[in-house]
């Protein structure tokens, strides 16, 4: 298994009522599980509930995204 990405990625998110949040978010982790990849990161920024960790687990057949799990 390849290690994590270092550089993170930012986005802003415009809820349309003057109010922008800045968000970064930065793979901590991936790893391979039960034929799933399993990938941790940190999501932080000017939000509510900021610094948050998400999971994503995927499953891939044939290259491409068959089943995606948000934990």
């Amino acid at each position: 298994m390849q290690s994590p990405p270092s550089v993170a990625q930012g986005l802003t998110l415009d809820r349309g009522d003057d109010r922008e949040y800045h968000v970064t978010v930065e793979v901590a982790d991936v790893t391979e599980t039960h034929g799933k990849t399993v990938v941790t990161a940190l999501a932080s920024g000017n939000l509510p509930g900021s610094p948050a960790q998400l999971r994503y687990a995927f499953i891939l057949e044939g290259g491409k995204v068959a089943r995606l799990e948000l934990h």
